[in-house]
């Protein structure tokens, strides 16, 4: 599911993916072969939360929608989506009180000029 899922990402913003940093799971097996050629891999080592720092805590964003215990097979793809968006539209300190969704296409569209800019003095 994540490797089908992060070929969807890949088609839409692989020109701008540098690095992705992953854990152990068994879920990210394919990982490496999947990006090879478009990204760095790296992998958090086992039980070293710290080296995720943002992944824990989007986590903890999340538990207030879904609490510790609930089964997520009771969970709906729009329950999903909707704590998703509550997420990438909370806006951030880090990010200078900017959203998650505006830092990412600001930066996603500067990476896009400057690499057609690059391609163009070529």
């Amino acid at each position: 599911m994540v490797v089908k899922d992060l070929k969807h990402v890949l088609k839409d913003h692989g020109d701008i993916i540098k690095t992705i940093t992953a854990d152990n799971g068994s879920e990210f097996a394919d990982l490496s072969n999947v990006l090879d050629g478009v990204a760095d891999v790296y992998y958090a080592h086992p039980y070293r939360s710290s080296e995720r720092g943002t992944n824990e805590t989007h986590n903890r964003m999340l538990r207030r929608d879904f609490p510790k215990g609930t089964s997520l097979d009771a969970v709906s793809p729009q329950d999903v989506a909707e704590a998703g968006s509550k997420i990438n539209n909370l806006p951030r300190l880090i990010l200078k009180y900017q959203t998650p969704i505006e830092r990412f296409s600001a930066e996603s569209a500067r990476a896009r000029r400057r690499a057609a800019k690059a391609a163009a003095a070529d």
